[in-house]
């Protein structure tokens, strides 16, 4: 018995990188048998490193700038400013103090409030960086995970469209 005819896959998978690159290796071939997680090719990593780098020293940045305790400087101002205003004020009363020294330690308390109230937004502020840089850190580190593409389920290799040398694009590339 002779026949002819198309040998359909029952499902077929397309498998596309999750980070753009350059293909550095492939691992298989047309018609080869893989399991699920296996690598099928691995993209240049290079790029993806510095990239981990990048983002980790930019972490550690942000982190030290986080340390600085701004708003305990502000505190200790806004309290000394508070003091002299306080003794300016006794000073003015017993007609000791100028006018215009009052006025002085005053505003200078009220810069000192002030100063403690963007100190403190400052702090939030260096903490949002902090987080930020985290996350842009763990999407670096993934994305150097993922330069190494895996089957998604167990298989036959259909079709090897990738070459080394051959560029990609991530799935969320336009």
């Amino acid at each position: 018995v002779a026949a002819s005819g198309t040998i359909e896959p029952r499902v077929r998978v397309p498998v596309i990188a999750e980070v753009s690159g350059i293909i550095a290796s492939v691992h298989v071939e047309e018609g080869q048998r893989v399991v699920r997680g296996q690598p099928l090719f691995e993209l240049d990593r290079e790029r993806l490193e510095a990239r981990v780098a990048e983002r980790r020293a930019e972490l550690l940045l942000r982190q030290a700038n986080a340390r600085f305790d701004l708003l305990g400087r502000a505190r200790v101002d806004r309290d000394r400013a508070a003091q002299d205003f306080a003794r300016a004020r006794a000073l003015r009363e017993k007609g000791v103090a100028s006018q215009l020294e009052f006025e002085r330690a005053e505003r200078d308390a009220r810069v000192a409030e002030i100063a403690v109230r963007d100190a403190d937004a400052e702090r939030a502020a260096r903490e949002a960086a902090v987080l930020q840089a985290r996350e842009a850190l763990r999407q670096a580190e993934r994305d150097l995970r993922n330069a190494v593409v895996r089957a998604p389920i167990d298989g036959r290799v259909i079709e090897r469209a990738g070459e080394i040398g051959r560029a990609v694009a991530d799935v969320t590339a336009n």
